[in-house]
Formats: C-alpha cells, structure tokens, sequence
C-alpha cells in the first residue's frame, strides 16, 4: 500500500511538472477546412518551452505519398490564459505532387491537460511560401506523447533484522531532438531529475540539460514575431496583432482560435437592414458577442424573448459586412443557439444560428447598389 501511494504521489507530481511546459513531441493532424476531397494531413511538432514562454519549434506535415514538409516556426505560450500561437516562418524540405501547394501556416491554439492528457487545438490559417497569397485555414489537434512508465527496483538493503527493497520508479520520455540527439529524462524517487542522453548508439552518458544554452541558429528563433503578441488572460477578451503587409492588426483571439462557420451569404440592393437575435427555445442564460467586420458590436449580451437589435448600414465604399456570432457560454443547456432575423426592407429571413467555445456562426452580407444590378 506505501508503494502504490508512493507511485501514486509521484505519477502526480511528474503529471504537474509536465502541466508546465509545452517542451516535447507532439503528434496529430490539421485539416483544410475548404477542401474538396475532405483531406486529413499528419502534423507533428517538436518543441522546446524559452524560460520566458517563447516557443522554438520544428512541424512535420504529411498526407500519404503525396505531400511532406519540415518547417522552422517560432511561437508564445500565454500560461495564464492557456493560448499557443505559433507561426511556421520558412520551409526546410518540401516534396508533394502537381496539384498541391506549400503554405506556411499560422496556428492558434488552445492548450489542455485533462487527467494528465495534454491537447493543444485550434485553428490555422495559411500562405503560400512563394506567392504570399492565401491558402485558406482550417483545424488542428495535437496530443503530446504519453510518457513510458517502468516499475523497477533498486539493489536490496539490509539491516540487522530485516530486507527492506525500497521502490523505484523511472519514467522514460523523448522530450526533444537537438542536432541528431535523443534527449531523454529519468525520473527517480530521489529528489533530483538525472537526464540522460543517448548518441549514436554510445553508452549512456549523464548530461546536464536544465540549463542549456541553445545553438546559435535556435537563439536566432527565440525572437517573437510582434504579431504573437496576446493582451488578457480570458479567451473571449483576449486579442493578438496579426501583420498584414507592413502594419499590424488587432484581432479578437476568439476569431481566429475558433472556427468561422458560414451559415449564409446574403446579396441585398437595400443600403439599410436589420438583425435581431433571440434564444432559440428556452431561455438557458445563453450570452453572446456578436463581431462586424472584427470590431466588437455587441458584447456579452443575454438572448431572451426580447430581441438583441443590430442595424447596419451600406454605401459605395461600405459594401460588405462579416457578422459573427461568439458563443460567451452555453447557458444550461449546451450548445449556444440563437435565431436570427434578417430584414432589409424588401424581404425578411429567418436562420437558426448556433455557437460553441469552438465554433462562431458567421454571416456574410454583401451589398450592391441598385444602379448597378441591371
């Protein structure tokens, strides 16, 4: 019984320090959100945590025999809010057929430890490495890998009377790959970590590894691009600036760490509409925040029976409008539904909009002017 509290104790104490660092392999996929054929690409990173929450790292991408990538990237893990940005900057091989494109992609992320199983998943969104132009987006679910536990036991120590075997436990775990290098760490139940590094196939060597200075090619990524910055700690206040040409822009995180589903996009001739949003159902204490092209236009705002009113207005130079709806929570009854009615004048629609902590309902409203439409 001592021993398996022991283990017990341990086991937990190890789960919390990994809780820590993002630092590790990490192995899932990431899928097109737009794509016709609905395919699903290997994804993998290795990364390794700075002392100041910036993220040096390597990605792997791969679809069959069709497609395969390494690519540099660099990133910030925001430890209080649990938000991973991380931007792939410059490929180092690429190899895909024709009818495929090398896009460099841009991840926002969301890290998660439930029970001990780390997750990070998101969203990306992408650019060809050569053209800059835009790839599309789409999602991404990364596990990192679990850890090898072996129960074993140390030399026997005997006393006058009596054998006491006292218990060890060694967990064993690749935690990154450094010029060729296996890295691997030894937990023991001494109150200090061993590392061990095994190299090409010599004898085991011990190695201090706590304080190690990366090469000259990892410091030149330590450097955090301006637009991984994120301000706030709460995922629906947070925001980021994204660098688009020469100047940055303020991004709601919640617009780009979920998933912008279209619901339906609308042609009016009208310069005036309206919309009104309601529960759908029972009243369930549903909030939402509701974004017009990226700028908050209402926020956190209980649906009920009385409606939530929105008027948007267009003109020659005003001639879109992005309307999307954030589930701020789901109410008792999960997930956020809400219906929305649309009016501009000539005709009145109704749509069933719904929201989650992963997925905004998105409207796009396009307007043209009457002159024009004969």
């Amino acid at each position: 019984m001592r021993f398996l509290l022991l283990a017990f104790v341990l086991l937990n104490q190890l789960g919390h320090l990994q809780a820590q660092t993002l630092t590790g392999k990490w192995s899932g996929y990431f899928s097109p959100s737009n794509d016709p054929e609905n395919r699903i690409f290997t994804y993998e990173m290795d990364i390794i945590e700075q002392p100041n929450e910036q993220l040096i790292i390597s990605t792997y991408s791969k679809q069959n025999n069709n497609f395969s990538a390494k690519a540099i990237a660099s990133g910030l893990f925001t430890k209080n809010s649990k938000l991973v940005s991380i931007i792939e900057s410059r490929f180092e091989n690429v190899k895909m057929t024709q009818n495929l494109q090398a896009c460099l992609m841009t991840n926002y992320l969301m890290y998660k430890n439930i029970r001990g199983h780390e997750i990070i998943e998101g969203t990306y969104t992408s650019i060809n490495s050569i053209t800059k132009k835009d790839c599309g987006g789409g999602q991404v679910y990364l596990e990192k890998d679990i850890a090898i536990v072996k129960f074993t036991n140390l030399t026997p120590q005997t006393t006058t009377s009596v054998s006491k075997i006292a218990p060890k436990i060694v967990v064993t775990k690749a935690i990154s790959k450094v010029n060729t290098k296996t890295v691997t760490v030894a937990v023991s139940n001494t109150s200090k970590l061993k590392e061990v590094a095994k190299v090409n196939s010599k004898p085991s060597q011990t190695v201090q590894i706590n304080n190690t200075t990366p090469n000259k090619e990892e410091v030149a990524l330590e450097v955090v691009p301006e637009e991984l910055m994120i301000h706030n700690t709460n995922e629906t206040d947070s925001i980021i600036k994204i660098k688009q040409g020469n100047s940055f822009q303020t991004i709601p995180w919640v617009l780009v760490g979920r998933e912008n589903k279209l619901v339906k996009k609308i042609n009016t001739t009208s310069n005036k509409l309206s919309i009104d949003l309601y529960d759908n159902g029972t009243i369930d204490n549903d909030t939402i925040i509701v974004y017009d092209n990226k700028q908050l236009l209402v926020n956190k705002k209980r649906l009920s029976y009385k409606a939530i009113h929105i008027d948007l207005n267009f003109s020659n130079t005003q001639t879109e409008h992005e309307v999307i709806i954030v589930a701020h929570n789901m109410g008792t009854v999960p997930p956020n539904t809400a219906l929305l009615v649309l009016k501009d004048g000539v005709t009145r629609q109704e749509f069933y909009i719904t929201s989650t902590n992963k997925m905004n309902a998105k409207l796009l409203i396009q307007y043209t002017p009457p002159n024009l439409t004969n």
